[in-house]
């Protein structure tokens, strides 16, 4: 039995269209999101924002901590070099921008940081005492 070329343009189009909306909807939905939503609400002084992100207090020693060092520097481009997965824990390496005034003047730098995130029901958040704690044993980490 033949069927019609109409239903299987058609039958490609639908699984097109629902995988592409699969997509659409889980791309806000990952520890680089989490990172990248952190960082906007960072650089917007959004505190409710920020804790909405976090895995503690926002006024927690880990979480002022973070947002000190990282504040200057929300607002600058970055992007996601690494990341890992192990079950409900992600780690995911950022390279920033930055500038540090020289002698010479503004000489870019860029800044590499790694975040430590945990999933809870359903939702990744950066855990800042995790984070330090992987900045505390890993030279690269620095800031």
């Amino acid at each position: 039995m033949m069927e019609k070329p109409g239903a299987s343009i058609l039958t490609c189009v639908v699984l097109s269209a629902l995988t592409l909306g699969v997509f659409g909807l889980e791309q806000s939905s990952g520890p680089e999101s989490a990172v990248r939503k952190y960082l906007s609400s960072l650089s917007r002084n959004d505190v409710p924002g920020v804790q909405a992100l976090i895995t503690v207090p926002v006024d927690s020693n880990a979480s002022l901590f973070l947002i000190q060092a990282l504040q200057p520097i929300a607002s600058n481009p970055y992007r996601v070099t690494a990341k890992q997965r192990e079950g409900n824990i992600a780690l995911v390496k950022t390279d920033h921008e930055a500038s540090v005034l020289t002698a010479n003047g503004q000489q870019p730098v860029v800044v590499s940081f790694f975040w430590v995130l945990s999933r809870e029901r359903g939702v990744w958040r950066i855990d800042p005492i995790g984070t330090l704690r992987y900045r505390q044993r890993s030279d690269s980490g620095r800031l």
